[in-house]
């Protein structure tokens, strides 16, 4: 089959969207493919979810959406007729505490961040400026590449986790036919990476987790510097940790979370600019909200956002801490540390 891939990738990512039945949401997103999450804007040379931080070319939409090989969906793009997979069974139902339960025991069976302080992962994120008290604090952990293949088995195989209630938790992702562990990427890799758990109410409710490797090198070898749990966000990074706080730094991502509490303030994180939901703010009523985003425009086009999700919730406008160009606070805090 001679496939134009030109023309495929020439295609229009919002015709391609309109094509497949992507229906836009009530706050203007659309639901991504990969992680159910309604957090993906498309454009007309690509779409991007907010939430897994996953960039679509019109061609890994299809591929994603229709369960085709790269060459079938720039096929498909082109106007050949395949037919598309097979409805999703459904993945079964479980409740937040035994969603609680399987992600504390994944948890569990990973390495204390603190428990080495020669490992990769330790020297990773304290190489960063991050204090190991906030760190164990926190209950950040790390994960071997052999250690997730041997513990992942483990609870695949033991009665009460298996693989279909692993993916109902979002620790595995894909059909409920087909499913597979979310970082089997990295296992494949040969990557060490950190878990960075969300608590709620004195339980986990999240993972966010980080390859241990310089984002340079993941991004010539195409592979994801952050993965997201394949289901809905609950809370902001820690939540609880502000619930006695008069002031709150809300802060762009886990690290400069962790960065800011190893400066002594008090503070919760949003993983990406555009996920903030309106009921987050019911935690922040009564306290005074310093927004700390990142440098660029989207960190710019976030702190708009917020500012208009506060004013709708009738909180007072938060302060606004306005970092150089360029820069993260994670990386300021470095440069005013001399931290290189």
């Amino acid at each position: 089959m001679q496939i134009d891939f030109e023309k495929a990738k020439a295609a229009s990512v919002k015709d391609i969207a309109a094509r497949l039945g992507m229906q836009r949401r009530s706050n203007g997103r659309y639901t991504c493919p990969d992680c159910q999450a309604k957090a993906v804007a498309v454009y007309p040379d690509h779409a991007y979810c907010f939430q897994c931080q996953r960039y679509y070319s019109g061609i890994d939409l299809v591929m994603q959406d229709q369960g085709l090989t790269a060459i079938q969906a720039a096929a498909w793009i082109n106007g050949a007729d395949f037919t598309p997979r097979p409805a999703d069974p459904g993945i079964i139902q479980i409740d937040q505490n035994e969603t609680s339960d399987i992600l504390t025991d994944f948890v569990n069976r990973c390495i204390p961040i603190t428990a080495d302080t020669t490992a990769p992962a330790y020297e990773y994120m304290t190489g960063r400026g991050l204090s190991g008290e906030v760190l164990e604090r926190l209950n950040i952990r790390y994960c071997t590449q052999k250690q997730y293949y041997i513990e992942t088995l483990k609870m695949i195989l033991e009665s009460d986790h298996n693989i279909r209630r692993l993916q109902a938790a979002g620790l595995a992702t894909g059909q409920v036919d087909n499913p597979r562990p979310i970082y089997v990427e990295w296992n494949n890799a040969g990557l060490d990476f950190i878990v960075m758990p969300y608590y709620k109410g004195g339980r986990i409710v999240y993972l966010k987790a980080r390859a241990v490797a310089d984002k340079a090198d993941l991004e010539k070898r195409n592979i994801k510097r952050f993965i997201n749990l394949s289901i809905p966000l609950p809370c902001m990074y820690n939540v609880d940790g502000i619930a006695d706080a008069d002031a709150v730094y809300i802060c762009e991502g886990e690290i400069d979370t962790l960065t800011a509490l190893t400066d002594g303030k008090a503070a919760a994180g949003i993983p990406g600019c555009g996920s903030f939901k309106q009921e987050w703010t019911e935690p922040l009523k009564g306290k005074q909200c310093i927004l700390a985003l990142d440098a660029d425009r989207a960190g710019q086009a976030g702190t708009s956002r917020l500012i208009k999700t506060f004013e709708r919730a009738g909180l007072p406008a938060p302060k606004i801490i306005r970092l150089p160009p360029g820069h993260d606070l994670n990386s300021y805090y470095m440069e005013l540390s001399g931290i290189k």
